[in-house]
């Protein structure tokens, strides 16, 4: 065994795997297979709030291809690059170069290149990268059908109608919903890393779920009871699932919002090797009004914990405005867009954009 995956999450066999081989259609999934699968996910997500799924019809051919098209992207000239920028706050659809995502607590910059793709029929790199869409949106489209898949199979595993959960994501990569298709290419890095580089700041993702891809094992990292960060490790051909903050208020606590990050690996070997990720973060339909599944017992609740907890009725885009707004980078990334590419990279800016007002 690779020596990098010796001290895993996996490697101890602390993550449920869940085979969904012979699930059927997603239209009109096998109901005992279904079932199966419902019961496992519901115990994985209950007691550990992630998941392996092996046998989804996703192929490894598919994934290289859309990691090799965002090689190609990031290799394209900055000012070509600058007319995919993310535009943020109100917009998550758009490039983000290295370095520029910044945790103003933490003093934290992430060396990363990301594309978001919220919606297809809106501004993508066609012109610059033929086929960019057709290669990216097949995979996206792919990834759109597991979620409906795993949306049928949270809701069995739930004693729920399986719809219930489907029938609230019916507008994933369309208008009026925030399901956001993320490919992440991470670059080598030297043996000199400076201060405070990371690859992904720690936190939990907004939505109902996400389902996560890579290429390789490279620092992803989850957060146990206790506050101690443990390495999930590399399952090849597996999509990864985790609990979002959605889910977490939707079944009053029952599954738990799974806090993760990215670090720059220890091994030398490991750093120094370019690394992809597809991340495909689950969002129900704008209009959605999340109401706690209060059949559900959770534990009590301390009244400092209210604010974590809190399970009040709320629109799934007031929710995504809210958490917008405590991300607090989102103020970093309005300051420098304009300055980031007529300066060639963020360490060029004038260091007194990065101060707070």
């Amino acid at each position: 065994m690779d020596n990098r995956d010796v001290d895993s999450m996996l490697s101890r066999n602390e993550i449920p795997i869940v085979d969904i081989a012979h699930m059927g259609p997603v239209t009109t999934p096998i109901r005992p297979w279904l079932q199966k699968a419902a019961d496992q996910l519901n115990k994985s997500l209950s007691n550990k709030g992630l998941v392996f799924i092996v046998n989804h019809g996703i192929t490894e051919e598919k994934l290289q291809a859309v990691y090799s098209t965002m090689d190609k992207f990031c290799s394209l000239p900055d000012e070509h690059k600058s007319l995919y920028s993310l535009n943020p706050p109100d917009d998550n659809q758009g490039y983000i170069p290295p370095n520029c995502r910044l945790n103003i607590e933490t003093k934290q910059k992430e060396a990363r290149h990301s594309y978001s793709i919220q919606n297809f029929a809106r501004k993508i790199p066609e012109q610059e990268l033929p086929g960019f869409q057709e290669i990216v949106s097949t995979l996206a489209y792919e990834f759109c059908r597991l979620a409906r898949l795993i949306l049928q199979i949270v809701a069995v595993g739930l004693d729920l109608n399986p719809n219930i959960f489907l029938n609230a994501h019916l507008k994933m990569l369309k208008e009026d919903n925030s399901t956001t298709f993320r490919m992440i290419y991470y670059p080598p890095l030297g043996q000199n890393i400076e201060p405070g580089v990371t690859r992904c700041r720690e936190q939990t993702d907004y939505g109902t779920f996400t389902l996560f891809a890579q290429d390789s094992e490279g620092g992803l990292e989850v957060q146990r009871s206790g506050g101690m960060w443990c390495k999930v490790g590399h399952l090849p051909g597996a999509i990864l699932v985790n609990t979002g903050d959605l889910l977490e208020q939707w079944t009053s606590g029952k599954y738990l919002a799974l806090k993760h990050r990215v670090t720059v690996p220890e091994h030398y070997k490991t750093r120094t090797r370019a690394r992809h990720s597809i991340a495909f973060f689950v969002h129900p339909d704008d209009s959605t009004v999340i109401d706690p599944l209060t059949f559900i017992k959770s534990k009590p609740v301390l009244e400092m914990e209210l604010p974590k907890h809190h399970l009040a009725l709320v629109t799934t885009y007031h929710h995504w405005q809210r958490r917008l707004k405590k991300s607090r980078f989102i103020k970093l990334l309005q300051r420098l867009r304009q300055h980031i590419y007529n300066r060639g990279s963020i360490e060029a800016t004038n260091p007194e954009l990065l101060k707070e007002n």
